[in-house]
C-alpha cells in the first residue's frame, strides 16, 4: 500500500512539472510574439518601399473597354474631360490590367513620367462626379492598403463612416461631416475610430455590431490577439487543423479524449 509520504512526494514532483512546463510555454509564447513583432515590422518596411514606388501612378476604373483601342488616346480625353494638361510624353505606359473577360471592363494602369501631372489628374478627379458614367481615378495601392481602403468604403456605403479616400499612398477616413480626416493605418485604427465615434455619438451606448474582415494573418501585418488558453472537452471534436492530442494514441494512458484551443 502506498504510504503518505509517497503519495506528497508523488503530488510535490507533479507541481513542479506543471510550473517546469507553465514557464516553458510562457517562453514559447514570448519567442512567438517576439518573431510576429519582427515579420510586421519587416512586411511593414516591404509595403512601404512598394507603395513608394507606386507613387507614379494611377488606375482607372470603369472607363469603358473596346476591341483594338488605343488606351493612350483614352487616357488623353480622361485628362482633357478632367482639365488636365497632358502631353504624349507625360505617360511613360497605359495599359489595361489582367487577361480580358467578356462583359467585364478591366481597370487601365497609368504610369506617369513626371510626378507633378500624376498629381493634377488625381487632384481632379472630383469632377467626374458630374458624369453620367461611373469612371473612377485611383491610387495604384499595395495589396494591403487596397484591402484597408476596400474595407473603409465598405463601412462609408453602410453609413458608419462620411467618407474615405486614399492621398499619397495613405487611406484617410472621416468619422463624421465636420470631423477631421484620420489615417489609418491597419483594421485595429479603424475599430478604435468607429467604437470612439459610438461613444460621443450615443453618450455611451451601443452601436449595432462592428466587423471588419482583414487578410489571412500571414500574409499582412495586423494585430494578433494574445495566446488563448487551452481547455479540454468531450465533444466531437472540431476539423483536424483545430485539434491538439495532448497524448499519443499509442499510449496507455490514451483516453480518446481532444483538445482544442479555445
Amino acid at each position: 500500500m502506498i504510504s503518505e509520504a509517497v503519495i506528497e512526494q508523488l503530488q510535490e514532483r507533479c507541481e513542479s512539472f506543471e510550473e517546469e512546463n507553465s514557464r516553458i510555454l510562457q517562453q514559447f509564447h514570448q519567442c512567438q510574439d517576439e518573431k510576429n513583432e519582427t515579420i510586421n515590422v519587416m512586411q511593414k518596411k516591404l509595403d512601404d518601399l512598394e507603395q513608394n514606388n507606386k507613387m507614379s501612378n494611377l488606375r482607372i476604373a470603369g472607363l469603358e473597354e473596346e476591341e483594338d483601342e488605343d488606351v493612350h488616346r483614352k487616357v488623353m480625353d480622361l485628362a482633357t474631360q478632367l482639365k488636365t494638361k497632358l502631353e504624349p510624353k507625360d505617360i511613360a505606359d497605359a495599359r489595361r490590367m489582367g487577361p480580358g473577360k467578356i462583359g467585364k471592363t478591366r481597370d487601365i494602369l497609368i504610369k506617369f513620367a513626371i510626378r507633378s501631372k500624376r498629381d493634377i489628374l488625381y487632384k481632379n478627379r472630383k469632377m467626374l462626379h458630374q458624369s453620367t458614367r461611373p469612371v473612377f481615378v485611383n491610387e495604384d495601392l499595395t495589396q494591403r492598403r487596397s484591402h484597408l481602403f476596400y474595407e473603409a468604403r465598405r463601412l462609408k456605403k453602410q453609413g458608419r463612416i462620411f467618407g474615405a479616400w486614399s492621398q499619397e499612398g495613405n487611406i484617410l477616413i472621416k468619422v463624421k461631416e465636420r470631423s477631421q480626416p484620420k489615417p489609418v493605418a491597419d483594421y485595429n485604427d479603424i475599430t478604435i475610430l468607429i467604437k470612439g465615434y459610438s461613444i460621443k455619438k450615443r453618450g455611451g451606448g451601443e452601436d449595432p455590431p462592428f466587423s471588419i474582415r482583414p487578410p489571412h494573418p500571414l500574409n499582412f501585418f495586423f494585430h494578433r490577439p494574445p495566446h488563448p488558453p487551452i481547455h479540454k472537452i468531450d465533444q466531437t471534436p472540431p476539423p483536424p487543423d483545430f485539434i491538439v492530442r495532448l497524448d499519443p494514441p499509442n499510449s496507455d494512458n490514451f483516453d480518446k479524449k481532444y483538445y482544442k484551443i479555445a
